[in-house]
């Protein structure tokens, strides 16, 4: 063998791979590699040929593993090698490009850098010192070797660390700029060094180093556009570039920057999309690029960016499912789609988009928990999944959720721990983890609760002081954290924690003001601090506080003023704090300037609430400017009516409603009572009946008919109307005939649907009672309430309606031992004790000590105001004692139980303690300035404000605990005994009425609607623990389904059907729990993916409808105007089912294009049409069941007739039997795909670079 021979075949083998000529590369390498058998191992010329040969099969090698993800043969050959031929100075580069192959093969196969690959790198770098780096084959050895050594750095992400990357790039860049780029693997060498820097820029994350990324993924893209395309590696690398290039854009986080990194994803996606899917490198950046640019979309916030940002998701899951996910790449980065889909329909907000993030979260975290948690990567992802569903159950913000946040956030915390926290991104996750859990403690708001989240925040801001605070995104963090600890002491209330609370805020506001201000997030941040600290100065009173708030206020506003308002973060910054400044003004006398401030919050917000998607946090300032607007005299002149700015802000709050929050239904009440009353006082009652048919009628969309308070304001207004339009007549004022008409219809529609939605309930009698107390009949108020708790004596809520309407009668003695008497059944109502009951039975205590308190002071000096306070503790414990007896005598508890209890409460109580005492000593300060003769006021005046506050206090609080008493758990029998006296007062209202033909059906619906809504908030406080029967029997009928097409509130209202039917006494309930589930699928599977076809631009809606049509409705839904009744959800189902071969309309259309998308349509549309047609009969049938089941011709305890309807509406929608094909569950749910199991995004690691 003629070792020149051998030698010629390599150089042409290593020619051909700089070339890109691979079928020369592979005839050259297997004639060497044939005549490298037969050589003499001890020929220099053999060992220099070899070790370049194995490079050059090191090269193939680490490509293919880099697709595979499998590295075991390219380190197997590598290692080999380097036995078989060492580090033979006859080949010193070859055998330093050796050593580089192994330190890439040890890196790659694991992140967590360790001795063996970087023996690899020295050994390479000692190879070539004594090289002459002017040979072109040397240069791309060293090149590459300071490209190592950048990752090296890299991986280290320290600012060190980075800032030495970005120096090793740049030698690598500098080494091979001058070799001959017409050959492609130096080409492609070049633009991947730059590529890497522009990583390592990246990482830094500082404005300018966020820019110079961008400029080096340029560099990379226009070095690389000129290789052949065709080649799949190159177009994969430069893609990767675009890629790379969109994630720095990306974290720019401007508005303009977000659009051009979706620009940038597109191009990555359109560049790898003609690739082959079948090669897994392949699929899986196709994959990333898509998850990428949902990032990109879910950071720009608009709801039309966040419904594209879940296609790209579900693009990017599409294509990661079919990826072997026994690869731990693979699955890690699907689980990464599956996350960053969570954050962004938790982005939208709306109680179906925040259920849906919580089950995407679900699905990433299952795929993660089987990674090797000892790798930190997989178990940082998994934290952050974990930490996202933390913030999803925060969004939804009930108590069962926020107590689930919290779980999400420890175990997020959990695995957080043990991570290397040197690092500065573990160090800040685990940080962030801690703020988010001091956010859901914050939202349960009591005073344990927020204690806890001031801990939580103060251990998020211990990890965050050490990070590198000249990075923005740290030094942002930090703030953020003593923002939240300020909102946490600020909620606490007291003097001493209001001080805190501004300090934390001057914290922030000093971190913040370094930030580059020109970037509308923190100008946005800094703002918002000093509105918060605002709050917190306003909410001390003295009118030294409020002068400081109305400086913070001013603050915030200048920032904001100074810079085009271009997000509406910045617009509902502004308008929050134009409006809070008007709360200081107002608390300062100030009158005139505080409504200028309101009125120039309304028209900061307006395009807050202008458009179809109200933006949350806008709506909600713009009601509190409302609200503070209709509390000051409107100066004269003003341009601006109270009534129209009333109006306004209950059309917001009823919009809200529409799109699910209910989380505004206290302001709404306020604003509801004051916009009567500001009708009312401009002399224009006539308008008084519109406005509560608009807001309480249910054939309205967004109604409130549900709300108590809604419906006593109404009552009282109307009344109040009435009033007004005779006294106008008396005085001479014209026709009282058309307005007193329309007044008494409005009350007459009002005892109707008071009746539907409160017959037979505490809040029904307490609201008739109300109205008996204002017709100035005390008498008839105290028959009513009397008669509701002779009937029911342990219903909680009754005695404490009666304590109020005692107490604002100033029978102070008589209501305080009614609220002794319902306190004491709340507390024993719940089992357990939940400790926001035992919270709110404090604070009942509490007012009620205040209230006592304020009473005695006008026979006490100073320092007997001192000595009192001293005394509460005391007085708390003779209350507790009271309590106890309460216990003892009404609640069916053992003593054991209530000895737990009251100790429990005795806990709660030394916590009220030193509250109550920071009061006392309060009131003796002010008594200090009485007794010396400085005060502003006389003592009288101040004894007679202290003792009002305290009664507002008091009936305050003891709204709070009627509101707790409709959380209680609930038994079958409580619900049998609740929804009896429903059917009576429905049945008396049919047996009255006198109907025109269409009108009884339309009552008979309205019926169904408050009866259904009822029995759902009822029995889903019933354990599930007694629905297990009705479970066992719902799911034999459904088999599979059950688990795998279902979500839990759907199988929850179908296991409450279930029992119902179990129950004679109960089965006429049935069809309407079966309502609440039909609603609920047909809303989840059909009406809001349409909605977001149309929302995404896909889908048009149209516009020719006859009003009240099906297409009129289904127009109406999907152009986000309205809300849907069971009744029109069926009628638009029944209506695109018969329109899926053809005929569709615009407004059907995305209806029936999503159903024929299903991915088992087969069972939805089966080819028998009298099949079909029976099916969309039977549904109709059912909406009659249900209507006719909220009205009986015999007495409402007598179960004749109801077994018969109730198990035809099981039939219907569960099933005759097991697997039913023609029961809607199956065939509807069936054809649907299964439902997902049950801060910033996060992405996908860079992709890999050689």
């Amino acid at each position: 063998m003629d070792s020149g021979d051998l030698k010629a075949h390599v150089d042409a083998a290593e020619s051909a791979w700089l070339d890109d000529r691979d079928a020369d590369v592979d005839a050259h390498r297997q004639a060497a590699t044939a005549m490298l058998a037969d050589a003499d191992p001890t020929d220099p010329a053999v060992i220099a040929a070899g070790l370049r040969l194995a490079w050059l099969d090191s090269e193939r090698l680490i490509d293919d593993a880099r697709a595979s993800g499998d590295w075991a043969a390219a380190l197997d050959h590598v290692t080999r090698a380097l036995t078989r031929f060492g580090d033979h100075q006859v080949a010193p580069i070859d055998a330093a490009l050796l050593h580089l192959a192994l330190f890439c093969c040890e890196r790659s196969r694991d992140d967590r850098w360790h001795d063996p690959a970087l023996d690899g790198l020295e050994r390479a770098e000692a190879l070539l010192s004594n090289q002459d780096d002017s040979l072109p084959r040397c240069r791309f050895a060293w090149a590459r070797s300071w490209s190592y050594r950048g990752h090296t750095h890299r991986t280290q992400d320290t600012p060190s660390a980075l800032a030495a990357a970005v120096e090793s790039f740049d030698r690598a860049i500098a080494l091979r700029e001058p070799l001959d780029l017409a050959r492609p693997a130096y080409r492609d060498a070049l633009a991947t060094a730059w590529t890497n820097r522009g990583d390592a820029l990246q990482a830094q994350g500082t404005p300018s180093a966020l820019a110079a990324a961008v400029e080096s993924y340029d560099r990379a893209i226009a070095i690389r556009e000129p290789l052949d395309l065709a080649r799949p590696d190159h177009r994969h690398a430069l893609a990767g570039a675009w890629t790379n290039r969109g994630l720095a854009l990306e974290a720019q986080g401007t508005p303009s920057a977000l659009a051009a990194a979706v620009e940038s994803y597109d191009r990555a996606i359109a560049l790898r999309e003609p690739l082959d899917l079948a090669r897994s490198n392949h699929r899986h950046a196709l994959a990333a690029a898509w998850t990428n640019r949902g990032n990109a979309l879910a950071a720009q916030g608009t709801p039309s960016a966040l419904a594209a940002a879940v296609a790209s998701y579900d693009r990017a899951i599409a294509l990661g499912e079919r990826l072997d996910l026994a690869r731990p790449d693979h699955r890690h980065a699907l689980a990464a789609a599956w996350t960053n889909r969570g954050i962004a329909l938790a982005a939208q907000g709306t109680p179906s988009a925040l259920a849906a993030a919580v089950a995407s979260y679900d699905r990433a975290i299952a795929l993660r928990e089987p990674l090797d948690l000892a790798r930190p990567d997989h178990r940082d992802s998994l934290a952050a999944a974990w930490n996202g569903r933390g913030n999803a159950l925060w969004a939804q913000g009930t108590p069962s959720a926020l107590a689930a946040a919290v779980e999400s956030y420890d175990r997020d915390i959990a695995l957080r721990e043990p991570l290397d926290l040197a690092r500065p991104a573990y160090r800040d996750a685990l940080a962030a983890a801690w703020t988010n859990r001091g956010n859901a403690l914050w939202a349960q708001g009591t005073p344990s609760a927020l204690a806890a989240a001031v801990e939580s925040y103060d251990s998020a801001i211990a990890l965050r002081e050490p990070l590198d605070l000249a990075r923005p995104a740290y030094r942002d963090a930090l703030a953020t954290a003593w923002t939240n600890r300020g909102i946490a002491l600020a909620a606490q209330g007291t003097p001493s924690a209001l001080a805190a609370a501004v300090e934390s805020y001057d914290s922030a506001i000093a971190l913040r003001e370094p930030l580059d201000l020109a970037r509308p997030a923190y100008r946005d941040a800094l703002a918002s601090a000093w509105t918060k600290r605002g709050n917190a100065l306003r909410a001390q009173g003295t009118p030294s506080a409020l002068a400081a708030a109305v400086e913070s206020y001013n603050r915030a506003i200048h920032l904001l003023n100074a810079t085009e308002l271009i997000t509406a973060g910045q617009r509902t910054t502004l308008g929050g704090a134009q409006c809070n400044l008007g709360h200081a003004l107002s608390g300062l006398g100030r009158q005139s300037d505080a409504h200028r401030a309101y009125c120039a919050s309304l028209d900061t917000l307006r395009p807050s609430v202008a458009g179809e998607q109200l933006e949350i946090k806008g709506a909600e300032f713009f009601c509190n400017a409302s609200i503070g607007f209709l509390l000051i005299a409107v100066p004269d002149g003003a341009d601006r009516d109270a009534t129209d700015v009333g109006d306004d802000a209950l059309e917001v709050l009823r919009r809200l409603e529409w799109q699910g929050a209910q989380v505004w239904r206290s302001k709404r009440e306020r604003l509801f009572d004051m916009t009567i009353r500001a009708y009312i006082d401009s002399g224009r009652p006539q308008f008084v009946p519109e406005l509560v048919i608009d807001h309480l009628d249910p054939t309205n969309p967004g109604a409130a008919p549900d709300s108590p308070r809604m419906q006593q304001a109404a009552v009282e207004g109307l009344a109040a109307a009435l009033a007004a339009v005779m006294a106008s007549g008396r005085d001479g004022g014209g026709a009282m005939a058309q307005p007193m008409s329309r007044i008494l219809g409005a009350r007459q529609r009002l005892d109707v649907v008071w009746t539907l939605y409160f017959g037979g309930t505490a809040d029904g009698a307490a609201l008739r009672a109300m109205a008996a107390e204002r017709r100035g009949d005390p008498a008839e108020a105290d028959r009513i309430l009397g008669a509701f708790l002779s009937e029911r004596p342990t219903d909680a809520a009754g005695h404490l309606h009666r304590a109020g309407i005692l107490i604002a009668r100033r029978r102070i003695g008589d209501g305080i031992a009614s609220l002794w008497t319902g306190a004491g059944l709340l507390l024993g109502a719940t089992l357990p004790a939940a400790r926001p009951v035992m919270d709110t039975v404090i604070g009942l205590a509490a007012a009620v000590w205040r209230l006592e308190f304020a009473t005695a002071l006008p026979a006490m000096s100073a320092r007997d105001v001192r000595g009192r306070g001293a005394e509460a503790g005391r007085w708390l414990r003779d209350a507790i004692a009271r309590l106890d007896g309460a216990l003892r005598e009404h609640a069916p508890l053992d003593g054991a139980e209530i000895d737990r209890r009251v100790k429990s409460l005795m806990e709660v109580a030394w916590e009220q303690e030193p509250r109550l005492e920071e009061h006392a000593g309060a009131l003796a300060a002010e008594a200090r300035l009485h007794d010396g003769g400085v005060a502003g006021r006389s003592r009288a005046s101040w004894v007679a404000l202290c003792r009002d506050d305290a009664l507002r206090q008091l009936l305050d609080a003891l709204t709070g605990a009627i509101d707790a008493t409709r959380t209680l758990p609930l038994g079958l029998g409580d619900v049998r005994a609740i929804l009896r006296a429903a059917l009576t007062e429905n049945r008396r209202i049919l047996d009255r009425a006198v109907f025109r033909p269409d009108e009884r059906e339309r009552l008979l619906a309205e019926m169904a609607e408050g009866l259904s809504s009822r029995l759902q908030s009822d029995m889903a406080r019933v354990d599930r623990a007694e629905l297990v029967d009705g479970e066992a029997v719902a799911r034999g009928r459904l088999g599979a389904l059950w688990d795998g097409a279902l979500t839990d509130d759907e199988r929850r209202l179908l296991a409450e059907a279930g029992q119902l039917l179990q129950e004679p006494a109960l089965a006429r309930l049935v069809p309407f729990s079966l309502g609440k589930a039909v609603e609920r699928m047909l809303h989840a599977r059909l009406m809001e993916p349409a909605r977001d076809l149309v929302r995404a631009g896909a889908a048009r809606i149209g516009t020719d409808a006859a009003p009240n049509s099906r297409e009129a409705n289904a127009a109406a839904f999907l152009a986000g105007r309205t809300t849907l009744t069971l009744g029109q959800l069926v009628g638009i189902f029944q209506r695109a089912v018969s329109l899926a071969d053809g005929g569709a309309d615009a407004t059907f259309a995305p209806l029936v294009a999503h159903l024929r998308a299903l991915p088992r349509a087969d069972l939805l549309f089966p080819a028998d049409a009298a099949r079909r047609k029976r099916r969309i009969d039977a549904l109709g049938r059912f909406i009659g069941l249900r209507n006719e089941a909220a009205h009986y011709q015999g007495e409402p305890d007598d179960p004749r007739g109801d077994a018969d309807d109730a198990a035809d509406s099981w039939a219907i929608i569960v099933g005759r039997g097991p697997g039913d094909e023609d029961a809607f569950v199956t065939y509807f749910c069936g054809a649907c795909a299964p439902p997902p199991a049950t801060a910033s995004a996060q992405r996908p690691p860079f992709e890999p670079n050689p």
